[in-house]
């Protein structure tokens, strides 16, 4: 199991104006908060106001956690729509977990930023959030969150890295590796290879590795957290699985002079 993740503490910021119609109705804050976002990431891509939702983003507090949980899905109503007054669909949940995807990226990473980040933990928030949206029990799209975690890299890289770090992210992308996305972010985060995902933000050649320095620091957690022999043991785990004696083989003869050869069980399929 991957070690227990530090929750960062959320930034001084304005709280959010609801909407009158949802005070009316009765609504909880956090859903009338969603349902604003709604509005927002359904609008027409030629329609569809930048600028504006990336100063909203500046409000911070609620408004600010909501729009990244569309792309982590890892709390209600945005995991599967629970208490929210309206009805969508899975389709409906990846295409606006894309459009936060691109907005996340021009908003924190593109050369017109939202936020004076020198200084703040937004950026630590941002990465708790995400990796949440990649444990097992949420619904995030796997590729919207490393991508978006592969442009801060390029952007901030050292609050990043460190960020990323002390939520023990190498672990969380290992259980996840099969899930697209992960590998190619694990292997930005420890072996410093270049952009090996989607480009959102125009940038002058392209997103940049992390630094030698970074890499250094990424070299030492896993030292500290004996990466190699949990990978040893994962292996030995996998290898005991896959290709062990299927469990109603019946036992090889003994061996000697005059015994026949045995012919190799078949792999068992795994559990």
């Amino acid at each position: 199991a991957a070690p227990a993740q530090a929750q960062p503490q959320p930034f001084a910021a304005a709280p959010c104006a609801a909407p009158n119609a949802f005070c009316a109705q009765g609504i909880q804050p956090e859903v009338q908060v969603y349902e604003m976002w709604c509005s927002w990431l359904d609008m027409e891509e030629e329609h569809f106001p930048l600028p504006q939702v990336m100063q909203m983003l500046t409000r911070g507090g609620e408004v600010f956690r909501s729009f990244f949980q569309f792309l982590a899905r890892a709390s209600q109503p945005h995991r599967s729509g629970e208490g929210a007054p309206s009805e969508w669909s899975e389709e409906e949940a990846v295409r606006r977990s894309c459009v936060a995807m691109h907005v996340a990226c021009h908003a924190l990473a593109g050369p017109c930023s939202a936020f004076g980040l020198e200084g703040t933990n937004v950026l630590s928030l941002v990465v708790y959030e995400l990796l949440g949206g990649l444990q097992p029990r949420s619904n995030g799209c796997s590729m919207h969150i490393c991508t978006v975690l592969q442009h801060l890299m390029s952007a901030h890289d050292s609050e990043v890295c460190n960020a990323l770090l002390r939520y023990h992210a190498p672990f969380i992308l290992l259980r996840a590796l099969d899930q697209p996305g992960c590998a190619e972010l694990l292997q930005a985060l420890l072996l410093g290879c270049g952009a090996l995902l989607p480009s959102v933000v125009p940038t002058p050649g392209g997103l940049r590795p992390i630094s030698a320095c970074l890499l250094k620091q990424a070299l030492r957690y896993l030292r500290d957290m004996k990466w190699p022999a949990l990978v040893g043991a994962l292996l030995e785990q996998g290898a005991r699985l896959g290709f062990g004696p299927a469990p109603d083989a019946e036992a090889p003869p003994a061996a000697g002079a005059d015994a026949a050869p045995c012919p190799p069980a078949s792999p068992s399929r795994p559990r």
